[in-house]
């Protein structure tokens, strides 16, 4: 989980535990909902992804469901270009 660039020093083990599966579990809800990125977009798309959870986390009071929810509705809005989850218009 790309991380290395926040300051994580607030967050204790299972803290980081925590975020690290909101992210895996995040990713994988993103590539089963239908994003497509390839090579050179996987970095970038993973980095905000971490970076959005970062953003809504808080040390000790960590909700998964909620950082999950949040950071793919967010994902999917910054996305334009992802198809949608009702399929075309």
């Amino acid at each position: 989980m790309p991380f290395r660039e926040e300051d994580i020093s607030a967050f204790g083990p299972d803290d980081l535990k925590i975020l690290h599966d909101v992210f895996d579990l995040a990713w994988r809800r993103l590539l089963l909902e239908g994003l497509e990125v390839d090579g050179d977009q996987v970095a970038a798309a993973r980095r905000r992804l971490a970076k959005c959870i970062m953003a809504n986390a808080k040390p000790g009071q960590l909700d998964v469901e909620l950082l999950l929810e949040r950071c793919v509705e967010l994902f999917n809005q910054e996305s334009p270009s992802r198809p949608s989850k009702d399929g075309p218009a």
